[in-house]
């Protein structure tokens, strides 16, 4: 029996089992190491049932049509994430969109909450702040994780005439706050020639001969 039937049995079974009175939740990530986790944590709470979890909007599109959960969470592509949400709400115009990621910036959250979704966590998070979050977005409130307030926060204060489009800052924060080429490959899901680009970018944009020169002045101008 391939993936798709043990899916759809799973859910027919719910159905004939009364758990249509359960929160139906659907998540989307291209992380599997994620998903795992959050299956577990999704499943240890009886009144939620995982619908199932997916790659990207695309592949999960089909039983959002068939099920209708009353809540998705994703971890958007920050390059493409109006597109997907659209394409959610293009279905379920109400849906409770969560979304969970690693691309904590300031600018990007503002700009996503423009798309009206419910709460934007932070992968960071433990696993208990995860589980209250998702409890407090499925009463019908509003919430964002600790670090994403800091993160709109400081966001504040930066200067939004930068020159730097969001990747770069995105890849210049997280080289400031310490992390290597390759934690920022990993954690942005993007090839270390490209964080590479992105910071050569950087350079030639900022006027700057090397990394701590970068860093010393998108500070100064506030770009970060």
């Amino acid at each position: 029996m391939n993936d798709t039937a043990v899916n759809l049995n799973k859910i027919i079974r719910a159905r004939n089992n009364s758990e249509l009175d359960k929160y139906k939740i659907l998540l989307i990530d291209s992380d599997q190491e994620f998903n795992k986790l959050y299956n577990l944590l999704i499943s240890s709470v009886t009144r939620y049932f995982l619908l199932d979890t997916y790659e990207d909007v695309g592949k999960a599109i089909r039983s959002i049509k068939r099920y209708k959960p009353d809540l998705i969470i994703i971890d958007p592509n920050p390059d493409n994430f109006a597109s997907e949400i659209q394409k959610i709400r293009k279905i379920m115009p109400k849906v409770k969109i969560v979304i969970n990621t690693n691309h904590i910036d300031g600018d990007f959250i503002q700009e996503v909450f423009s798309f009206d979704v419910s709460g934007f966590i932070s992968k960071s998070s433990g696993p208990r702040e995860f589980l209250n979050s998702i409890e407090l977005i499925l009463q019908g409130k509003y919430h964002i994780g600790d670090n994403v307030a800091q993160a709109l926060i400081k966001s504040l204060n930066k200067d939004h005439n930068s020159p730097l489009t969001f990747r770069e800052k995105e890849v210049l924060e997280q080289l400031a706050s310490g992390m290597t080429y390759m934690s920022i490959s990993k954690n942005l899901k993007i090839s270390v020639a490209t964080v590479k680009t992105h910071l050569n970018h950087v350079y030639w944009k900022l006027n700057a001969q090397n990394k701590s020169d970068a860093l010393t002045i998108a500070r100064q101008k506030k770009y970060i």
